[in-house]
This record gives structure tokens, sequence and C-alpha cells, in this order.
């Protein structure tokens, strides 16, 4: 795939990469609070 075709794809997966890792990081916390 060409980097320069689709920035804004590359971009929205970044995001959703830590979007993920932020909400499993809340997960685990509110884990350990229990």
């Amino acid at each position: 795939m060409d980097k320069n075709k689709c920035p804004k794809l590359k971009i929205k997966k970044k995001f959703w990469k830590k979007e993920k890792f932020v909400t499993i990081k809340k997960i685990k916390v509110r884990i350990q609070k229990k």
C-alpha cells in the first residue's frame, strides 16, 4: 500500500490503536479498584 495515497487512513488507524489502549487501561484500573 502506498503511504502517500491514504494518509488519513494511517492517522485513523493510529488514533484507533491509541483509543483501544486507553480503553484497556481504564478497564484494568476499574478491575483493580474492585
